[in-house]
């Protein structure tokens, strides 16, 4: 039924408010800025995470936080909040066009998307010789926040790559499975 749906979504909102209170709250992480979201496989809830991550640090401190589609190889993102797919991350990393020309502030005021774009090639020779941290650092100029949302760790290791760049890492696990 609806209702259970509803409370269901609730429940998820507020878990991921009490994950950025806990994440924004922590002393290790007080200079926390790039999240990375992650799981070890498919279907452990990291794209939603990392959209509703986005949106809760956004609404709390009031700054504008992107969100960056880094599973470039099966991107959802765009799919997910009925955006388009390019250019983006990809094209960005293979000096097509700048950020700005890729990130979408129209979703939402405090949210600006970041897509996957599209491969056309290895995203590891995107990533390599320091592109990851180039971008990261780039992209901190203009926003307080970024999450990144990555694809699965067991099947693609250039999640490590953006891991590296970033603050903090988080790993989603699926429960009970």
């Amino acid at each position: 039924s609806s209702g259970r749906v509803g409370e269901r979504l609730a429940l998820f909102e507020e878990s991921i408010d009490s994950l950025r209170t806990s994440l924004l709250l922590s002393e290790e992480l007080r200079g926390m800025r790039t999240l990375v979201i992650t799981s070890a496989t498919n279907n452990e809830g990291k794209t939603s995470v990392a959209v509703e991550l986005a949106v809760s640090i956004a609404q709390a401190t009031g700054h504008t936080t992107l969100l960056v589609d880094g599973d470039m190889r099966a991107p959802d993102i765009h799919r997910l909040l009925n955006i388009g797919m390019t250019p983006g991350l990809a094209e960005v990393l293979a000096h097509e066009c700048l950020p700005p020309d890729a990130i979408l502030n129209g979703w939402s005021k405090h949210v600006h998307v970041l897509p996957a774009g599209k491969l056309q090639c290895s995203p590891h020779r995107l990533l390599g010789n320091g592109a990851a941290g180039s971008l990261m650092e780039q992209l901190r100029a203009s926003y307080k926040y970024i999450v990144i949302d990555t694809p699965p760790l067991l099947a693609c290791a250039e999640s490590l790559v953006l891991a590296k760049a970033a603050d903090v890492t988080l790993l989603c696990a699926m429960r009970d499975v």
